[in-house]
């Protein structure tokens, strides 16, 4: 890797905390935060002007919702194809939670509408 990746890289993803930045790791607290979201949409009621604000226009379409999910396979994909490159494992788990809490918040959005006062 070139040197400003691996200065940032070790800025980011500092050596005693790397060994704990795994899949697995990143899968639970994606889960863990996606539940919370869940328990907050179901329980609190928030002000209309809150509610229309917040409410995403963009994934309510089919066509929307199928164009993103083809973007997030095919960005893992991509994860899955630079499994080799150990040097870039780091940044292979923080794209993976990222994609994975995208795939999870439309879901979240469909299951649990934000709930108006």
């Amino acid at each position: 890797m070139s040197k400003p990746n691996d200065t940032l890289t070790n800025f980011l993803f500092p050596s005693n905390v790397r060994p704990c930045w795994t899949f697995r790791t990143g899968t639970v607290v994606v889960l863990l935060a996606s539940a919370a979201s869940a328990l907050v949409r179901a329980f609190v009621r928030f002000p209309p002007e809150v509610v229309a604000t917040w409410e995403s226009r963009f994934l309510h379409s089919p066509l929307s919702l199928f164009i993103y999910y083809l973007a997030l396979a095919i960005v893992l994909w991509l994860i899955y194809v630079t499994r080799h490159r150990t040097s870039w494992y780091a940044w292979r788990v923080s794209v993976y939670c990222m994609v994975l809490v995208g795939a999870l918040d439309p879901l979240v959005n469909l299951m649990f509408p934000l709930r108006v006062l």
